[in-house]
């Protein structure tokens, strides 16, 4: 919007404010994708910023946009935008801003698309491109018709992914412009915003900022396009760095967390899975708020040191989790299973066992002033100790079964019964195998328990999921090995309405008598959360974005913990592997947009480094608590 004399005055309102100086002498030698140098001296018509910051840790970022981000430019502001993005980390700052650009090259007016695609010539290949542009474009679609918008900014999007690497996101400012003197949003304003919010819900590398949402005490022009001052384009600076930073991929700003130490490894013996505490059936009280369950496992894991169980929490009155830990120990402050009211949630739970060979559940459901209660099953699956002959062979996660082909109808179609899982690639020798079951409900609740064929299902399932989710589950299941020639196998029980679910079946490794690595449980700790300073990475994993956790001690090739993911901007699965390589066509676990699910994982880690890798799909924070390590045997 061409509003010349407005922006002089704006500008000429900042000439008495003072500068935050940020160095932007660049270094003697510079490295690839250092922000390009200014081709064109800084006036009231358009204005380029470069910023080198080489104690930034944050990544790089290109900013493109028309005369309202023009008033954030260094100079037309002071602070401005390229200098809060310094302060806030940013390494590599480049800001292009002209009045009256559109996302497309016209005469005489290169567009944003020609300025993105300038940086690429110039070596600049940005992490976050940060985009204000569409005022200019009013008048272009209505809410009854946004087509033409979409085209044009999905066009710039190609522009701009493609001049970033693959895990490179947009940031793109939603448009303010009111009619006066009604001061409503023009349908111009309503219809742009409309054509952006239908193009981010398919594009998960797409974030938008919502700026008519965030004019609350920043004074703004007769249209409520432009702030007025150079005062009032600082506010609206400082907050779109804020967002910028809060929202954008992860960056490596602190430290790997000390690992705590590991317990006496042992080897793994696995069993039919045995329930020994179930609320519902044995006529015990459901679990109070702040109540421990003492749970006796020496009928069915005698002499265990460790045990693997499945836990689930169930007819909840209140949201929650539990704890499960060795009752002569303390509670871990890290959680095992978390829970929703009215819905059952099932876990896998790795546990070290007492001395008289007990575990113990903590129900937390929060404020204790109120009575809260949920309903707690708990089976055995296998125990580690010394009597036991397993150990564990971790392999690159591998898609064993999937029911779903070409992402259509379920093939073969899963009803209420058996699915024989084929397991080709499984050892002779092999006793069980470490898998993740994922379920997607068509149709109301469903649960999926694996179990070894020709025995009859466990009554406590896997994984628990309910009408229009996609939950993970993680369990290991004993096999029954092929005969002439024909491959092992295991089993998974589906129980579910009419329309039956679809289940993928995720193979992490093989247990062998005698061959592999043994388990050593520790004191279960938190490694990572991207929602506090907790572990190196902050503040939230990107779309397609891997980030690497140091999660062994030294003689550990494969690790055991919680994975949690949380509050996806949409619906989002985080795949585990042992960061050599591609990650694989696997996942770990699923939440739906905004939920939190986690899921206990038996994953390789990289043999030089001891790291574990994680892929996020979509934009997401990260929990990872370890509770033990694979170690070569002694």
């Amino acid at each position: 919007m061409r509003m010349r004399s407005l922006l002089a005055a704006a500008i000429a309102a900042t000439a008495a404010l003072s500068s935050i100086a940020i160095s932007a002498t660049p270094p003697a030698v510079e490295a690839a994708g250092t922000a390009p140098v200014c081709t064109f001296a800084n006036s009231n018509l358009r204005y380029c910023n470069r910023v080198v910051n080489p104690a930034g840790t944050r990544g790089s970022i290109g900013l493109v946009g028309d005369s309202v981000l023009l008033g954030s430019a260094n100079g037309a502001s002071n602070p401005g935008l390229p200098t809060l993005l310094a302060q806030q980390g940013w390494s590599q700052i480049s800001l292009v801003a002209t009045l009256g650009m559109r996302t497309y090259t016209s005469t005489n007016n290169p567009g944003g698309d020609q300025w993105i695609k300038q940086w690429g010539l110039a070596g600049f290949r940005p992490d976050v491109i940060a985009v204000n542009l569409g005022v200019n474009h009013l008048g272009t679609c209505t809410p009854a018709n946004t087509t033409p918008c979409e085209n044009q900014i999905r066009t710039l999007l190609t522009t701009a992914y493609a001049a970033m690497g693959p895990s490179g996101v947009v940031w793109w400012a939603k448009i303010q412009h009111r009619s006066y003197p009604s001061g409503l949003p023009s349908a111009g304003m309503l219809g742009w915003n409309l054509a952006l919010d239908r193009v981010a819900a398919t594009q998960p590398r797409l974030v938008l900022w919502d700026w008519p949402a965030n004019t609350s005490g920043i004074r703004l022009d007769l249209g409520g396009v432009h702030p007025v001052s150079g005062a009032e384009y600082v506010k609206r600076s400082t907050r779109m760095a804020a967002d910028i930073t809060a929202r954008m991929p992860a960056a490596r700003q602190g430290t790997n967390v000390p690992l705590p130490a590991a317990g006496t490894a042992t080897n793994y013996e696995p069993i039919d899975e045995v329930v020994v505490h179930d609320t519902r059936a044995d006529g015990v009280p459901p679990l109070a708020n702040g109540a421990v369950a003492e749970i006796d496992l020496s009928g069915v894991a005698a002499g265990a040191t460790s045990v693997a169980l499945t836990v689930s929490a169930a007819n909840a009155t209140h949201a929650g989790f539990l704890r499960v830990y060795a009752c002569d120990g303390a509670a871990p402050t890290t959680s095992a299973v978390n829970f929703a009211v009215a819905r059952q949630a099932s876990a896998q739970v790795l546990s070290k066992v007492s001395a008289t060979g007990t575990v113990c559940v903590l129900n937390v459901q929060g404020d204790a002033s109120v009575p809260k209660t949920v309903d707690v099953v708990v089976s055995v699956e296998g125990w580690f100790g010394a009597s036991a002959t397993d150990r564990f062979t971790p392999i690159t996660p591998v898609r064993a079964y999937t029911g779903i082909v070409n992402g259509a109808a379920p093939a073969p179609t899963l009803r209420p019964t058996d699915v024989i899982v084929n397991l080709p690639t499984a050892p002779a020798d092999a006793t069980a195998t470490a898998v993740i079951l994922t379920t997607l409900a068509a149709a109301g609740e469903s649960t999926t328990t694996a179990h070894r064929c020709g025995t009859t299902p466990g009554t406590n399932p896997d994984v628990s999921v309910l009408l229009g989710d996609t939950t993970a589950g993680a369990s290991y299941v004993p096999i029954t090995p092929g005969a002439l020639g024909e491959p092992a196998t295991i089993c998974v029980h589906l129980s579910s309405p009419t329309t039956p679910p679809v289940v993928i079946v995720d193979v992490m490794g093989w247990f062998r008598p005698g061959v592999g690595l043994q388990f050593a449980p520790t004191t279960p700790t938190r490694l990572a959360d991207t929602r506090t300073t907790i572990g190196p990475w902050r503040p939230r994993l990107g779309p397609q974005q891997v980030v690497d956790i140091v999660a062994g001690v030294p003689g550990a090739q494969a690790v055991s913990g919680t994975l949690t993911l949380v509050t996806p901007l949409r619906a989002n699965d985080f795949t585990a592997f042992n960061c050599t390589g591609s990650p694989p066509n696997t996942s770990a676990v699923n939440a739906r947009a905004l939920g939190v699910a986690a899921n206990n994982i038996t994953v390789g880690l990289r043999a030089d480094n001891r790291t574990l890798c994680v892929r996020s799909k979509a934009f997401s924070h990260i929990v990872f608590d370890v509770v033990g390590y694979w170690m070569v045997a002694a």
